[in-house]
């Protein structure tokens, strides 16, 4: 590095402590100021006046993050080893716990030492009917974008943890559970000091808190220290550590207003945001803003009436291994957030899930940031399972839709819209090439070409760590199962074993634009309330857009490739809708077939059309997203004349199978 770059990266490095400290110095003026403000303390009830609750919010497990039964070890240790202080009411919130077994046994603990209790308990079913949270991110296909994909790691953890958030609020609703105690203490304590489940005070360092409280000039709220330890048996042998920089746990008056917001889910600035409303000094406060995190309530009625406690907690052992010295703070956030997107997939999977493709999408992490080795190990297993024997019968009484094609004309626009619907289950890969398999046709032998191109982009396109994604992993299995399908049956099995709670279920495909009358009897043999669409484009603006889509893969005379086009060729074939429309009527079955043309496709009319269709609920489209957009090549003007001359033919035949025209074809 030159000279001239040092120097540059130390001016940054400045600038930003320079920063951070004027940021730091301005709150802690502000703070001094609302001291000198302070009112007076109100009135306490009689009965109130001097008591103390010490609640805690016990959570689950999460792996790896923490160890098997760490919960119920702190939680005995709590209430075997903290003293019994006097005028003070023990609380535990149990917040959701999961396993039954861990849930009586916690139940029985605090029964045992006569502390109270507020269960909140977890039921699978209220769970399983939770959905995910995606207004921030438009659709799920946000996390196969480039945006998504480009970020570091730990912002794909935080993006993930926000989509899972009615889930998370509900499994690990730790900001919900703070409020329950709060609400409780406000009725039976003059103070109330709400600590993580693993948090503990010795006997010294709650009087100096007993006393920091009934200091003047009052404050409402109360900052409590936190010291991590290593091991449980420090806590023995050691004082809280006052200087701390850990997130400290806050005590609250009864007359204070202010509660955590639950808009934040567990792992994602739950307690912090309260720390940087109150205008409290600390990292938290120079954290980035993202744009799918909410903002925090800079303009609490409170804000800097806050005190610090002489007296701090220590916080247990999480029992995960080497997370709790001074230097792991990183990869305790890490830890952590792997362990949420790990549990969340896991309830899922025992309970079910709405939409469990998304629980695929969203809730699964790298396998590879769990733990190192060998590479076969660390992919971790998808969230279905192709080995499963599924139940096809509950396909019975759902929609079963078919998009025939044309290529280049709208197709993945709309598949894409499907996709987000919340109750349509579109096959994850677009084009499953399965109907066009079963019957001679010029596309018989396109899916297997078509899959392996696919999976060799995966496994060949440059990577930066290995093993490839867990989102390139199901890729590769689910192309690799589409190889197989070889019966109706199946087709359907592969359905069966991914859908949840959706009404509608199917895919598109450009290549079944060729497909023979016998094909549409077999889709009609199925027995399914079926609906075909057909997306028709001027055949010549087809074309050229076509052209520009296989420049994009390979390089090639495009003046030739004009001159090839005939009744024989593939291309001119694609084009050629009257052999769709042919084929159709040839096979005399009654499955509805709707048509729609890409000049008209980009408006509500058209989506309302769709809906009406597929008897869907109608959701607004996003038409200024687009999807495989052809843009390396442009076909000129001249060629396009060239095509339209090549392709006189058919629209000649289609003259007579359109009674109406749509005007923007080059008639």
């Amino acid at each position: 590095m030159s000279r001239r770059k040092r120097f540059r990266k130390y001016r940054r490095n400045l600038d930003a402590r320079a920063q951070r400290f004027r940021r730091e110095l301005n709150l802690k003026i502000r703070h001094n100021i609302a001291i000198m403000r302070a009112k007076s303390r109100p009135e306490v009830p009689a009965g109130l006046r001097d008591t103390f609750m010490i609640a805690r919010v016990m959570g689950n497990d999460l792996h790896p993050r923490h160890s098997d039964g760490q919960m119920l070890k702190n939680l005995r240790f709590i209430l075997e080893n903290e003293p019994e202080f006097e005028g003070v009411t023990k609380l535990f919130v149990l917040n959701h716990i999961f396993n039954p077994d861990c849930h009586s046994a916690a139940l029985e603990l605090i029964e045992a030492h006569n502390a109270k209790v507020i269960d909140q308990p977890f039921i699978p079913e209220e769970y399983a009917a939770l959905g995910w949270d995606l207004s921030a991110f438009g659709s799920a296909d946000y996390f196969t974008s480039n945006e998504f994909l480009s970020m570091a790691e730990g912002n794909q953890l935080r993006a993930k943890i926000m989509a899972c958030g009615p889930k998370l609020r509900y499994a690990m609703g730790v900001n919900g559970a703070r409020n329950a105690a709060i609400q409780a203490g406000r009725t039976q304590a003059e103070w109330t000091a709400v600590l993580d489940g693993n948090c503990i005070f010795t006997k010294s360092s709650f009087e100096r808190f007993r006393e920091s409280c009934a200091q003047k000039p009052f404050m409402p709220y109360m900052v409590l220290p936190m010291h991590r330890l290593e091991e449980n048996s420090d806590y023995f042998r050691q004082q809280p550590n006052l200087r701390s920089m850990e997130e400290p746990q806050i005590a609250f008056h009864f007359s204070a207003n202010g509660e955590f917001d639950e808009r934040f889910p567990y792992g994602m600035r739950d307690k912090t945001a309260l720390l940087k409303s109150l205008g409290l000094p600390g990292n938290w406060q120079h954290w980035p803003t993202l744009a799918w995190i909410p903002d925090e309530n800079l303009r609490m009625a409170e804000r800097f009436q806050y005190r610090y406690s002489r007296g701090g907690v220590f916080r247990l052992s999480s029992g995960g291994s080497g997370l709790e010295n001074k230097t792991a703070q990183q990869e305790r956030y890490r830890s952590r957030n792997i362990a949420i997107l790990t549990t969340i997939s896991k309830l899922n999977e025992l309970h079910g899930s709405a939409a469990p493709h998304l629980s695929a999408l969203i809730s699964n992490v790298q396998a590879s940031s769990q733990q190192k080795g060998n590479p076969v190990s660390m992919c971790k297993r998808p969230s279905f399972d192709v080995a499963k024997a599924p139940d096809i019968s509950q396909l019975n009484g759902r929609v079963l839709f078919i998009g025939l094609g044309a290529m280049k004309s709208g197709t993945s626009w709309v598949s894409d819209y499907l996709h987000s619907h919340p109750d349509v289950f579109h096959s994850p890969i677009k084009e499953m090439n399965f109907w066009n398999k079963l019957d001679p046709n010029q596309m018989q032998k396109f899916g297997s070409d078509f899959r392996l191109h696919r999976m060799k982009k995966i496994l060949l396109k440059d990577r930066t760590s290995y093993p490839p994604s867990v989102r390139d992993w199901e890729k590769l299995l689910t192309l690799a199962e589409l190889d197989n399908l070889n019966t109706t049956e199946e087709y359907l099995s592969y359905f069966a074993r991914r859908i949840g709670s959706e009404t509608h279920f199917g895919e598109i495909c450009p290549q079944y634009s060729l497909m023979p009358a016998r094909t549409y009897q077999r889709i009609a043999e199925l027995g399914f309330d079926t609906r075909l669409m057909f997306f028709m484009r001027d055949p010549t603006e087809r074309a050229a857009s076509n052209i520009q889509h296989l420049l994009r893969r390979r390089s090639f005379d495009v003046d030739q490739f004009i001159e090839q086009l005939s009744p024989e060729s593939r291309e001119y074939q694609r084009s050629d809708y009257t052999m769709t429309l042919e084929a159709y009527r040839q096979s005399g079955v009654k499955i509805p077939l709707k048509t729609f043309f890409y000049e008209d496709l980009f408006n509500d009319n058209s989506i309302h059309e769709i809906c009406e269709f597929m008897n869907l609920e109608f959701r607004q489209a996003n038409f200024e997203k687009r999807v495989n957009e052809a843009k390396a090549y442009k076909v000129t003007q001249e060629q396009k004349q060239r095509i339209r001359e090549r392709l006189d033919p058919i629209y000649l035949k289609l003259a007579d199978y359109l009674s109406d025209k749509p005007a923007a074809w080059q008639w």
